[in-house]
C-alpha cells in the first residue's frame, strides 16, 4: 500500500499546489538537513484485533514547515484527510487501498532537528500490498 498511498497523495492537484511531489518522503528517506516544507509517510505495523484477527496498518503523515506558522501544515493535513477518506478500491500497480479512516491528529509541535513546526495525522488503511 505504500506505493499506492504515495501515488494517490502526490498526484492530487490540490496537494501538489501546496507541497511538490518531491517533498513527500518515506520515513527512511528523510535527511538530517531536510529543507522545509516536507511531508513524511510513516507506516506502523499491524496490531492484533481479538481472537488472532489481523489488524490494519496505521499510516501517520507528518508535515513540517518553517517556524512562524502552522497554516501550510493545516492545509496539507486537511487535504490528506479528504483525499484518503474518499478512497474506495483505489488500485496502483500491484497494490490496492479499499479504504482509509482518519484517526486523529497531533497538537502543534516543534522539531529541534529540522528547526521546524510539525504536526501529524493518523489513518487506518485497509488494502493489500504493504
Amino acid at each position: 500500500m505504500r506505493k499506492a498511498v504515495h501515488h494517490l497523495l502526490t498526484t492530487d492537484p490540490t496537494l501538489l499546489g501546496l507541497l511538490p511531489a518531491d517533498r513527500w518522503l518515506e520515513r527512511g528517506a528523510v535527511k538530517d538537513s531536510q529543507h522545509t516544507p516536507f511531508a513524511v509517510l510513516a507506516w506502523q505495523g499491524t496490531t492484533p484485533r481479538g481472537r488472532g484477527l489481523l489488524g490494519t496498518p496505521r499510516l501517520t503523515i507528518w508535515v513540517y514547515q518553517a517556524r512562524g506558522s502552522y497554516d501550510l501544515i493545516d492545509k496539507v493535513l486537511k487535504r490528506c484527510t479528504v483525499v484518503l477518506e474518499a478512497v474506495e478500491q483505489y488500485v496502483w500497480e500491484d497494490e490496492r487501498i479499499a479504504q482509509a479512516d482518519f484517526e486523529g491528529s497531533s497538537v502543534d509541535l516543534y522539531d529541534e532537528l529540522y528547526k521546524a513546526n510539525a504536526r501529524n495525522a493518523g489513518y487506518r488503511v485497509i488494502g493489500s500490498g504493504l
